[in-house]
């Protein structure tokens, strides 16, 4: 028998597919049997799909597995595995998912209540929806103090056979059926979701915003990535408006901590969220050029889970997950730390409206003060100094830091009201507030703590919507709507400058985590 240790980094391996071809026959078997009598030498990568019972060696018992699987008689080899916590890397590898995600530079702005093509399916409307034969569960009365512990009952695992990158689409179903919906994850993946293929121009790759569009097709294995919350959203929307349901919509959270995500799931909501398989280290993966000439990357070991409890006495998590047919149980340190890396990517599915709605763990209240078009000056509480553009000059990449008050066009910006309750906020100073606003530079494709903010074109949802909290009379917490936990912070009372662009210099301005500091509000004055 050949015995091994699983190391980080494994995630395109297919459990059963000894031989590498890409499909699990009977020949799998053959293979595994001739390497266990000595006729051949499995490669590292061929010794942990052959080990399909997980007990980190392979023995003709994994080959009898693999027999069971081909034969019908066994759905997926997770029924062989013995149910254990897992750290940070568990026994066996789950079926293959997604296969890599994330560093854009730029993402065009869209939102869900457009229609979305794909190169396969009709455009589909997106108002938002329900209209079952089951009731669904409800959710419990909002928590103000959270438990020690909670676990939702009843979300029921679905194993993604047949959908090798299909981790979205069938994590999707998973929460849909909880909530009484009959879908199945094939429609979700094939009929419903947003997606595109590739194609090869001048010796380049070209494809999606896998943001927005998933990256290859769900139903394929090779050439085929995923996607993120907002195509995630956008799924929900599209199988919501073909049914004709109003009653429920979904609620991106990203940017929610795991703690604050316990309230979500102590309300009775389950909450979608993305990982990676059996929580590796997230790695850069393959590139490409998406049609209007931005160059993203992925990530590979991308993977959907739901979020179904959490036992801070036990320090652990529980999850329901396409790659097994149980539930799944997650050190919550491990848990967490693969969740912010990821770039804290989360949602629910909610009632559109409700008598007992999930309330926001900080209690923050979105409210839309201005209307669109309004230009205003931002003054910030702790220093009196304006919200400026380096000297008004109408360039991408321009720094924004604070100055003193001179009335100046570098000192106003105009209010964009989104359909989704976000503002783009932008400088007068570039086309009288028409073209370029304020923007947040981005760590790997994520909102974090730190980022620089500066000034570029309309280009980038996540980088440049903007959500407002009132803490006073006209004054406000200004929050990046992709990570709440942060807010609009001016660094000390001096005045900033153009090559002062970090979190460590004076006059800079920057998103932080928000702590309450009158540095963190500003006080906003309508002008026109």
């Amino acid at each position: 028998m050949a015995a091994f240790s699983l190391m980080a980094g494994t995630e395109d391996i297919t459990l059963g597919d000894a031989d590498g071809s890409s499909d699990i026959t009977s020949l799998d078997a053959l293979v595994v049997l001739q390497s266990v009598t000595g006729l051949t030498e499995l490669s590292p990568e061929q010794l942990k799909a052959a080990d399909v019972d997980g007990d980190n060696q392979v023995t003709s018992n994994d080959a009898l597995k693999i027999l069971q699987y081909v034969t019908g008689l066994i759905d997926d080899f997770a029924d062989t595995a013995e149910t254990a916590t897992v750290t940070t890397v568990t026994d066996t590898e789950p079926p293959q998912t997604t296969t890599e995600p994330i560093i854009t530079t730029t993402e065009p702005p869209q939102t869900i209540t457009e229609p979305i093509i794909t190169t396969t399916e009709p455009p589909q409307t997106t108002t938002e929806p329900i209209i079952t034969t089951t009731e669904p569960p409800q959710t419990a009365e909002p928590v103000k103090t959270l438990p020690r512990s909670y676990k939702i009952s009843g979300v029921t695992p679905i194993v993604q056979r047949g959908l090798p990158t299909g981790c979205e689409a069938t994590g999707l179903t998973i929460a849909l059926r909880w909530y009484g919906f009959n879908v199945s994850k094939e429609d979700m993946a094939l009929k419903y979701m947003p997606r595109q293929d590739f194609t090869y121009q001048d010796g380049r790759k070209i494809g999606p915003d896998f943001i927005y569009t998933f990256a290859g097709d769900p139903a394929r294995k090779s050439n085929s990535y995923g996607c993120y919350i907002p195509c995630m959203r956008q799924t929900i929307a599209n199988y919501f408006s073909d049914i004709g349901c109003t009653e429920y919509t979904t609620a991106d959270i990203s940017g929610t901590s795991l703690e604050n995500l316990f309230y979500y799931v102590a309300d009775n909501t389950p909450v979608i969220l993305i990982s990676t398989n059996n929580l590796i280290t997230p790695v850069t993966g393959d590139s490409w050029y998406t049609p209007d000439g931005r160059y993203v990357t992925w990530q590979r070991g991308h993977h959907c889970m739901i979020l179904t409890g959490y036992d801070y006495s036990k320090n652990v998590v529980y999850v329901s997950e396409s790659a097994y047919s149980y539930e799944r149980t997650y050190n919550m340190d491990s848990f967490r730390n693969i969740y912010n890396l990821k770039g804290k990517n989360a949602m629910i599915i909610k009632k559109t409206k409700s008598d007992n709605p999930v309330i926001s763990p900080d209690n923050d209240v979105y409210v839309t003060p201005f209307s669109d078009g309004d230009i205003c000056v931002l003054k910030n509480t702790g220093s009196g100094k304006m919200l400026n553009v380096d000297y008004g000059r109408d360039e991408n990449d321009v720094n924004v830091y604070q100055w003193t008050a001179d009335n100046s066009t570098e000192q106003q910006f105009r209010m964009n009201l989104m359909s989704d309750g976000s503002y783009m906020i932008r400088t007068m100073c570039s086309s009288d507030g028409t073209n370029r606003t304020l923007d947040i530079v981005k760590s790997n494709g994520n909102i974090v703590s730190g980022a620089n903010v500066d000034i570029y074109n309309p280009v980038d949802t996540i980088a440049q919507r903007w959500l407002f909290v009132k803490t006073g009379t006209n004054t406000y917490k200004i929050v990046p709507q992709y990570n709440k936990a942060l807010a609009l912070t001016a660094l000390g009372n001096s005045n900033g400058s153009a090559s002062g662009a970090d979190a460590s210099s004076d006059g800079n301005v920057f998103v932080s985590d928000y702590t309450g500091s009158a540095y963190q509000q500003w006080t906003v004055s309508k002008i026109n």
